[in-house]
């Protein structure tokens, strides 16, 4: 499998990482300090805004990494033939 190919799969994994807990610590952290300490809701509304840049470019690597596997297919059919040895 080329290198491109396994980069782009590890970032693809790899992003998912800090996306899924900031997607979901926004909406708790608003909650709690709203009701706790509304001064601090610019320091929420950072993280929220983090998340959704982290999602953004989930969402453009996803779009891009879809692209590249129309270009090389023969390189993802190996990497998924990898990821069911591994299992």
């Amino acid at each position: 499998m080329s290198a491109p190919a396994r980069v782009r799969r590890f970032l693809n994994r790899f992003m998912f990482v800090p996306v899924l807990p900031r997607s979901i610590e926004t909406p708790v952290l608003v909650f709690r300090v709203g009701h706790d300490a509304p001064e601090h809701w610019p320091y929420e509304a950072a993280v929220g805004l983090v998340a959704a840049v982290l999602v953004a470019a989930l969402g453009i690597l996803i779009h891009f990494n879809c692209r590249a596997e129309e270009l090389e297919p023969e390189a993802m059919a190996l990497a998924k033939q990898e990821d069911e040895t591994r299992e």
